[in-house]
């Protein structure tokens, strides 16, 4: 039966591990035993101890380094001749191993969520909007929605997010109704206005923030993934918007003014 690699690794540490610890624990019995004086250690019996601790597993194979001692006393022969169960140290190193193992899926769950928290918290809150310009391929830089553009956007602590932009000189409707607009009117409503809403995420490392757009006033964004280039200062945060067809760089700047 081949068995899965991460479950042979893990067999591998765990008896990498048992190892150490049984080595440790002779260590300090030996060291013990010949820092003490030999009265109080009657029949060697901590030396027999590590000596026991050292010694293979599997009775079928024998310690090499004791293999051709002297008998001792007989209750020291019984002791090291007996077949070694597992210690109870090994036994608990085993059971560390497996709990940290076990929990190590657990801790990468646990952690991520966190993590995504507390970097949407980095734009979290309410931002009234500072600017919305663009940058023509020639260089120059204009306004996009008007000299007085006005905005809010909203990010809540999960990264669900409302925008809202619009060109305050848009005009009004003549007829005082909707349905009865100009040609003009609804060409100056519909590019007058960004607005969009549904869930961001913030890559700190890439410099991005990534829009999952549920609605929009331009319907081809809808259902959509828009990636934007952002600048984050304390207060102040922009991002830039990929070039239109004609070139242009949207270019858009918010001011916090709640967390």
């Amino acid at each position: 039966m081949a068995y899965p690699f991460h479950f042979v690794m893990a067999e591998i540490l765990i008896h990498m591990f048992s190892k150490c610890i049984v080595a440790h624990y002779a260590a300090r019995h030996i060291v013990n035993f010949c820092h003490r004086p030999t009265s109080s250690h009657p029949s060697g019996e901590a030396l027999v101890h590590a000596i026991a601790l050292a010694r293979p597993a599997n009775p079928a194979r024998p310690c090499r380094r004791f293999a051709s001692q002297a008998p001792m006393g007989r209750s020291t022969h019984s002791r090291f001749a007996g077949t070694l169960q597992e210690t109870e140290v090994m036994k608990s190193a085993k059971t560390f191993l497996f709990a940290l193992l076990a929990l190590l899926p657990i801790h990468a769950v646990t952690a991520t969520e966190p993590s995504k928290m507390n970097t949407v918290a980095a734009i979290e809150g309410t931002w009234t909007l500072a600017f919305a310009d663009v940058q023509h391929p020639d260089g120059t830089r204009g306004h996009d929605y008007g000299d007085a553009p006005k905005g809010l956007l909203q990010i809540d602590h999960a990264g669900h997010y409302s925008a809202f932009i619009f060109d305050s000189s848009r005009p009004r409707f003549a007829a005082n109704d909707k349905k009865a607009g100009t040609p003009e009117e609804f060409r100056a409503s519909a590019l007058g206005t960004s607005s969009h809403f549904g869930t961001v995420e913030i890559d700190t490392m890439k410099g991005t923030l990534t829009f999952h757009i549920d609605g929009s006033t331009y319907p081809n964004w809808e259902g959509t993934t828009q990636v934007r280039s952002y600048q984050l200062s304390g207060d102040m945060l922009s991002w830039k918007v990929p070039p239109r067809p004609n070139g242009d760089i949207p270019l858009t700047g918010w001011k916090r003014i709640s967390h």
